[in-house]
């Protein structure tokens, strides 16, 4: 009797600790979101680039994954698009390192 309360309360806390690492994977990916100064069109196009990256990984290997990152830079002005960020002027003009004041 003893031992099948343990199993009980071993299994309790197992699933417990499951759904408490998913709650917090969960708000932090919903407040990563909801924090980013990256407009919604570059974010999605980094999560297919990322998609993309992975898939060329795993099917094809690091030396096609090398290649596809070279044909990215040379279709992309900077080389890299995602680093081109775009902010909206009210997030500047607004944003609280604005109103910093020198040190000196």
């Amino acid at each position: 009797m003893k031992n099948r309360l343990l199993w009980k309360l071993f299994s309790i806390i197992a699933v417990g600790t499951v759904i408490f690492f998913w709650l917090i994977d969960l708000v932090a990916s919903h407040t990563e979101d909801s924090m980013s100064y990256i407009d919604q069109g570059y974010r999605a196009e980094l999560r297919a680039y990322a998609k993309e990256a992975e898939r060329i990984l795993y099917e094809e290997g690091e030396g096609a994954l090398a290649l596809w990152v070279k044909e990215i830079e040379k279709k992309k002005t900077l080389g890299l698009p995602f680093l081109a960020l775009r902010l909206k002027t009210s997030q500047i003009r607004n944003s609280p390192m604005r109103t910093l004041k020198p040190l000196h």
